[in-house]
């Protein structure tokens, strides 16, 4: 039994120290996926807006297309009817019909420009919350991984006092901190 505790107690500061380890390269592997599940997040928005645009853009070429086609219909009735389409109320009705169609496939345009500025947002976000889910991973297998490392060590003996007494360097240094605000 002595043999075994004797080993336990050399083996104890490496396993530590592999504890230590493997909780700050889980922080890495955590922040690394949370970078790639973001930028995956991004790129779908961003693969959102430009298909928002295009969409928008035959949208508007279907509604000019629509447009000239009633114009064209408009200046044949007013042709068939002897009207000359080039003065007077004709080329008023010609005029206005042309406008209605600049206006409607500027409207398209604009709902498709706001439906991908609204995915770019959407992409800006996720690259956001996914850098702050990197970094959070990050420093959280950091610190566990230091505070596995210091717990360990005060058990040991490691930095000062008897292994298991409690009396530690930190241990000392909390009591004179606690002298100072009139404690113990």
């Amino acid at each position: 039994m002595a043999g075994v505790s004797a080993l336990v107690a050399a083996a104890a500061p490496y396993l530590l120290g592999a504890s230590a380890g493997l909780q700050v390269l889980g922080g890495i592997t955590g922040a690394s996926e949370a970078r790639s599940a973001g930028q995956a997040q991004a790129r779908a928005y961003e693969q959102q807006a430009q298909t928002a645009l295009a969409q928008a853009k035959n949208k508007a070429a279907q509604e000019r297309d629509k447009y000239n086609r009633l114009a064209a219909s408009q200046r044949a009735q007013f042709g068939a009817s002897g009207v000359d389409v080039n003065v007077g109320s004709p080329l008023d009705v010609l005029a206005d019909t042309d406008a209605e169609g600049a206006v409607s496939a500027m409207q398209l345009l604009y709902s498709g420009e706001l439906e991908a500025w609204n995915a770019r947002q959407k992409a800006a976000l996720a690259k956001s919350e996914a850098k702050s889910r990197a970094s959070s991973s990050l420093w959280g297998g950091i610190m566990g991984g230091l505070s596995t490392g210091l717990m360990g060590a005060g058990q040991l003996g490691i930095l000062g006092g008897a292994p298991g007494s409690g009396s530690s360097l930190f241990s000392k240094a909390s009591q004179g901190a606690l002298k100072v605000f009139g404690g113990k």
